[in-house]
């Protein structure tokens, strides 16, 4: 009797920890922020400034939880208040950001599971 509870205890606490092992499986992770370059640098794009009638590329890249790089999709861009800046194409990991008269614009990148990056372009 005593080894019949001895074994039921021990049934019992693996099954606990069981429960509380936390597996990393190989594959696809979901997409937890996006970060925005300029170009293909790590230069992040918030701040960044540009002149009139010129334009920079802006690459948005995807990062899961652990800061891994995943896809970022075809994100949505835009820019409010309107007419600051012109964003070609608005649909895209890499964009052309281009300035058409002076002032800030706050950028917004959207993915379509609906996470977000905001920065601010300033027009000089």
């Amino acid at each position: 009797m005593k080894k019949l509870v001895m074994l039921l205890v021990g049934v019992s606490l693996l099954f606990a920890g069981c429960a509380t092992i936390k597996a990393k499986l190989p594959g696809i992770k979901p997409l937890s922020k996006i970060v925005v370059h300029i170009g293909d640098t790590m230069r992040s794009a918030g701040g960044e400034e540009i002149s009139v009638g010129g334009s920079k590329i802006f690459t948005a890249k995807g990062m899961d939880a652990e800061n891994n790089s995943v896809s970022v999709g075809s994100p949505v861009w835009s820019a409010t208040p309107s007419g600051i800046v012109e964003i070609i194409p608005a649909v895209g990991a890499k964009v052309t950001i281009k300035g058409i008269k002076e002032g800030s614009a706050d950028i917004l990148v959207e993915s379509t599971g609906g996470v977000k990056w905001t920065g601010t372009v300033y027009v000089r």
